[in-house]
């Protein structure tokens, strides 16, 4: 399924970076649940999740086990 995919997008596809991808889903996450957040107070848990997350994506960055190829 996943070759069709590529073939129907004439693998054009955009290399993303983990911190983008972080930055992007933290933003899409707290835009979608804007309401629920505030409610519930976690504003900070929200700022710390995407602060930990990025530390981790770096951290794995420079792990042998994430940068070996095939």
């Amino acid at each position: 399924m996943e070759v069709f995919i590529f073939q129907k997008i004439d693998y054009d596809v955009i290399l993303v970076s983990p911190y983008e991808f972080i930055k992007s889903f933290v933003y899409d996450f707290s835009h979608n649940l804007e309401n629920d957040i505030r409610r519930l107070n976690l504003t900070h848990h929200i700022a710390n999740l995407e602060s930990v997350s990025v530390y981790m994506a770096k951290m794995m960055l420079h792990d042998e086990i994430f940068t070996q190829y095939k």
